[in-house]
């Protein structure tokens, strides 16, 4: 059990891929930046149409909203996953304390595995799990 909850915890709360979209949209939230300096430094210094400059202004600002809106989104699905991690650490470790088989209630291992329990009807209940699983 303990080898399975490692592999599943490898392989479904890798941040590889969130890493780098993190690191990509820094750079490119970066270079937008420069590009709203310049817009704002060149309208500073040469004459030209301001209706033009809000144009390319807000065209830029534009821009920096979505990749800022993306960095933050991305940001947060990391610590959602980091937090998952966390909490299979968590179960991981209550398991290798355990010294015998499971064979009756263990309240503390009930709590480090389960978030909540939905009661829907006499016979149907719904299981939410720590790591985000459903039964």
């Amino acid at each position: 059990m303990i080898s399975f909850l490692e592999l599943v915890k490898r392989k479904l709360i890798n941040t590889s891929r969130l890493d780098a979209k993190i690191k990509e949209l820094q750079s490119e939230m970066s270079i937008i930046a420069e590009m709203i300096e310049k817009c704002i430094n060149e309208n500073a210094h040469v004459a030209q149409s301001q209706e033009e400059y809000r144009q390319q202004y807000g065209g830029v600002l534009n821009r920096f909203g979505v990749a800022k809106a993306g960095f933050e989104k991305a940001v947060n699905q990391k610590e959602e996953k980091s937090s998952r991690r966390d909490m299979l650490d968590s179960f991981i470790k209550g398991l290798r304390e355990q010294e015998d088989l499971i064979s009756e209630f263990d309240e503390k291992l009930w709590y480090s595995l389960v978030d909540k329990v939905t009661v829907h009807s006499k016979e149907k209940m719904r299981f939410t799990f720590k790591d985000g699983t459903v039964i």
